[in-house]
């Protein structure tokens, strides 16, 4: 049966021409899972593959489904809850599914962050420390793409953007600004790290993607993205040693190590810049680090 699925997948794709540069990686991934763990991989991969035509300009060919088995059941659309050993294996995202559902993909409320100021800070604080002029920068977890809309707006002379993220609404809304230089991808960076090699990157930036993970999943991810860029990782979390006016973190976010962070950073390269100073109580923290 996988066999069939891999065959069909390749039926499907035959005659397409892409331009994405990391298009081919990805069709052989999907094939050795495929056959590895069966057809509703080759399913979930062809999904992404239809995200990556749409923001390429592609021609949409018909929509395919590999053969089903009774011991392999359709899958889900990227953003749907993956599942290991029974047991959700995404709650990291539950926050933002019902914050989509609760408010519709264009409402500023699905990024979670408590206004457009302080997301805006954010992304002011990541200009700062990192020059982005004629960069490739992938944005993990980007959302609505609000960080490219920001860099656009400010005129900041990028190269290439690309933000991912593993919810397909957002990233609906994102493709349909059609923000000139920037493409947008669903997908888990998670528990698919060949994401954040998208492009090949030369900055990764991760804004507010951390704040619900669990501490191994923030390390996962960030030694992942570390590994993916070839110059730079910017990313932000709420700081665990911020000042009591700050306040405890409120669920879904959590405060994480900061003194932990900053050592696995040091531990990657002495090339390690910090700031914990544009919010009241140090709310905030962000890092840089740079390969030498």
């Amino acid at each position: 049966m996988a066999n069939r699925a891999i065959a069909h997948l390749l039926d499907h794709l035959h005659g397409a021409e892409f331009s994405y540069p990391g298009i081919n990686l990805k069709l052989n991934y999907a094939i050795t899972e495929a056959a590895n763990t069966g057809p509703e991989t080759a399913t979930r991969y062809h999904h992404k593959f239809r995200d990556i035509r749409s923001s390429e300009g592609v021609p949409q060919t018909k929509d395919w489904h590999a053969p089903i088995s009774p011991s392999h059941p359709k899958s889900e659309c990227a953003g749907e809850t993956a599942k290991i050993g029974g047991m959700p294996s995404d709650h990291y995202l539950d926050p933002y599914r019902k914050a989509v559902a609760r408010r519709g993909r264009d409402d500023f409320g699905i990024t979670l962050w408590a206004s457009k100021q302080s997301q805006r800070r954010r992304f002011a604080v990541f200009t700062q420390m990192c020059f982005l002029g004629n960069k490739t920068i992938l944005d993990a977890g980007c959302s609505r793409g609000d960080l490219a809309a920001y860099l656009i707006e400010h005129e900041i002379p990028f190269k290439h953007y690309i933000g991912i993220d593993a919810l397909c609404d957002v990233i609906t809304y994102a493709q349909g600004l059609e923000l000139p230089g920037c493409e947008f991808h669903c997908g888990d960076f998670v528990t698919d790290r060949d994401m954040l090699s998208i492009a090949n990157p030369q900055v990764i930036c991760i804004s507010g993607a951390l704040n619900t993970m669990k501490p191994r999943e923030v390390i996962r991810v960030l030694e992942t993205a570390w590994a993916a860029t070839s110059e730079s990782l910017l990313f932000n979390f709420l700081s665990s040693r911020s000042g009591l006016a700050a306040g405890p973190s409120q669920d879904p976010a959590r405060r994480h190590d900061t003194i932990k962070l900053f050592d696995w950073a040091l531990g990657k390269t002495p090339a390690v810049q910090f700031r914990q100073d544009y919010f009241p109580a140090g709310h905030d923290a962000a890092i840089l680090m740079r390969k030498e």
